[in-house]
């Protein structure tokens, strides 16, 4: 039998960063395979040599089959052809919200270069894929706007229009904030079930190494270059990924005995009780609300009683903020292109951007981590390369926030062992923002900030 993927010693690169390294992998018609990582694994990588989608110059070297077609041996308009034909990327349902085109124009839309099938045949297998998806009556909705659907009819359009192109591949970035475990496993059941009746192979990416072991016949697991298939094979990087699938407590250094920030009965916010707490160096801690910025970096007034550093309140002691960063999905970066230069216009002294290489594989990335262009639009690339910068800028403290914006636990549990490794390193202090019980869990020292009455907030302001 014919393999629906194959790929043979392949070697990525792209734009002088090393993406894929010695891959190997057969995919057979029909088989459900999961590959597991966090979002700096460059699986991305992967999709986009399979659908031909980077821009950026390469160096390829290996062999990549799709349907029994080594595409890179084609002509240029046929390999493009062949790809867009044999592997189908399913889209995330918050990329297609705003479209206003009709469900039936928008299923039809992949084909309008292609003979393979006619627009009947093409809209009788969408109704018939989609009613395998959970849709009980298809032909209501094929004249409504797509931005009209219900968000369950919509993936399941969403899904109908990719498969029914026939391909032989199809990839799922599997989660997403919009599904409940309970969706999440009726979804990927029904859609696995689809890639069955259709022979179509499915690459489930994730980074849920629980996940990937339930619906993966074949499961691989991806860090920095490397994916590597777990055969009767202890990858190294599979206990990090069971942690975090648990969110263990990360195992955190002993922090020193100087204090960098102390809060004195300061209630940050109303409906938040008061606060006494000392931040030592190297020392994190977390706290139940989402964004507590703009008060721990000085930038805000507590509600009542204050937050010092060396004894003077930070809020008028412009040293003291300087000493602070925050760090967040919606952090300005300098206006340069690789995360290299970015972490040189942090460096304090001239010989920090000598040793980048020996920062990054310190702190557990890989040694061309700095070639990596800068990606303002993905919240796990900001929050990883703010807190590099943090370590190079020798900050005092780093405020972590947004992190509950991050769709796996793997993602999470990745920022956070960062963070650690940056205040073992430098002895900085770190507080984490999030609404996440998993996440305090891991982060080990938090508070309980439950809300409290308005009386009570009053009584202590008083006292204060």
């Amino acid at each position: 039998m014919h393999k629906a993927l194959k790929l043979e010693d392949l070697y990525l690169r792209i734009g002088g960063q090393q993406m894929l390294s010695e891959v190997n992998m057969e995919v057979l018609p029909g088989e459900i395979v999961s590959i597991c990582g966090t979002s700096g694994s460059h699986m991305d990588a992967l999709v986009n040599l399979l659908t031909r989608t980077y821009d950026a110059p390469y160096t390829l070297t290996g062999h990549l089959f799709v349907d029994g077609a080594e595409t890179e041996r084609l002509p240029d308009e046929e390999m493009r052809f062949t790809r867009m034909m044999g592997v189908a990327v399913l889209p995330a349902v918050s990329e297609k919200l705003a479209l206003r085109m009709t469900v039936q124009k928008y299923i039809l839309l992949p084909f309008k270069e292609s003979v393979k099938k006619t627009p009947h045949e093409i809209l009788t297998d969408a109704k018939r894929i989609m009613q395998l998806l959970g849709v009980a009556n298809p032909e209501r909705i094929f004249r409504q706007r797509m931005s009209s659907l219900h968000i369950k009819d919509l993936r399941a359009v969403l899904y109908a229009a990719a498969l029914a192109t026939d391909p032989a591949v199809a990839v799922a970035f599997a989660g997403g904030a919009d599904l409940s475990p309970h969706e999440a496993d009726e979804l990927y059941t029904l859609l696995i079930k689809v890639c069955k009746i259709k022979n179509i192979a499915l690459l489930l990416l994730t980074g849920d190494i629980g996940f990937a072991r339930r619906y993966g016949e074949q499961v691989y697991i991806a860090k920095n270059d490397r994916i590597i298939q777990l055969d009767g094979v202890t990858h190294p990087y599979l206990q990090y990924l069971e942690d975090a699938a648990a969110m263990r407590t990360l195992s955190f250094p002993e922090h020193g005995e100087t204090p960098l920030l102390t809060a004195l009965n300061a209630v940050p916010a109303r409906g938040m009780q008061s606060l006494a707490f000392t931040l030592h160096r190297g020392e994190i801690l977390a706290f139940p609300c989402k964004n507590g910025i703009p008060v721990f970096s000085g930038r805000k007034s507590p509600v009542s009683g204050s937050l010092q550093a060396d004894g003077l309140d930070i809020r008028k002691h412009k040293l003291y903020k300087k000493g602070i960063m925050p760090v967040f999905a919606g952090m300005a970066m300098p206006p340069v292109d690789t995360c290299d230069d970015a972490v040189s216009a942090y460096a304090v002294r001239p010989s920090q951007r000598m040793n980048t290489d020996q920062l990054y594989s310190s702190l557990g990335l890989s040694v061309d981590y700095g070639r990596t262009p800068i990606r303002t639009d993905n919240v796990y690339e900001t929050l990883r390369l703010g807190i590099v910068c943090a370590c190079v800028a020798e900050t005092r403290v780093i405020l972590l926030s947004d992190i509950d914006l991050l769709s796996s636990a793997a993602d999470r549990y990745d920022i956070l062992s960062l963070l650690s490794a940056v205040c073992a390193r430098t002895g900085a202090g770190a507080l984490v923002f999030s609404g996440r019980t998993d996440v305090l869990h891991a982060a080990g020292a938090h508070f309980d900030m439950t809300e409290k009455r308005e009386e009570e907030i009053k009584s202590e302001a008083m006292e204060v």
